[in-house]
């Protein structure tokens, strides 16, 4: 089973996706997402709970000027090792040129690790970041804990892009108040929110 990149250097590209046991982000909120977000060029993306990395693999076609895939999943690391490999034969790339990393390691210990690094960022690379949140919708403690790392600190100035569910994942609700998304994409009962964080 597979997906396609649907613009950008590498459109047409197919991006396999395991049969079961991971939710590759629909083609059609896939393809709503980045008719807003056509040219990434100099943003830095990242891919967490990437599964497939489907998301983080457009990204990387509109430009992205780095992508880092995470997730924790043993099989899910073997397929995007397999996604990577596959790009480079189709693209005839090599590997080092294409800024991409894979990170085996569960998204809270990254997250925690990567905001230490983030810190150090200028400014212009602190605001032209991008944070991909898409876990399994049932898992509610990976959206609470994504909420006390963003929200309760206050220290990211990037781009926050959340999918979720309104029955199976949690609500609009959900997020505090006091960072209304600048953009809802909805698909049926899944919504992609995409959160601004202004500049301190």
């Amino acid at each position: 089973m597979s997906v396609q990149i649907l613009g950008g250097r590498f459109k047409g590209f197919s991006v396999q996706v395991p049969v079961r046991g991971s939710r590759p982000t629909t083609v059609l909120l896939r393809r709503r997402i980045f008719d807003r977000y056509q040219n990434l060029s100099g943003y830095s993306f990242i891919d967490a709970l990437a599964g497939s990395g489907s998301v983080g693999f457009e990204a990387l076609s509109r430009g992205a000027s780095s992508v880092i895939f995470v997730e924790s999943q043993r099989e899910a690391i073997a397929l995007l090792k397999k996604n990577i490999q596959g790009l480079v034969q189709w693209s005839h790339s090599q590997e080092s040129a294409l800024p991409i990393r894979t990170v085996h390691q569960d998204v809270k210990l990254f997250l925690r690790d990567w905001a230490i690094q983030y810190s150090k960022l200028d400014l212009h690379q602190q605001t032209n970041s991008i944070v991909f949140f898409d876990p399994p919708y049932e898992e509610h403690a990976l959206y609470e804990n994504l909420k006390e790392t963003f929200f309760k600190d206050n220290f990211f100035q990037g781009e926050l892009w959340i999918e979720s569910d309104v029955k199976k994942g949690v609500p609009l609700d959900f997020w505090p108040k006091e960072y209304p998304p600048t953009k809802i994409i909805r698909q049926g009962d899944s919504y992609l929110a995409i959160i601004n964080f202004p500049r301190k």
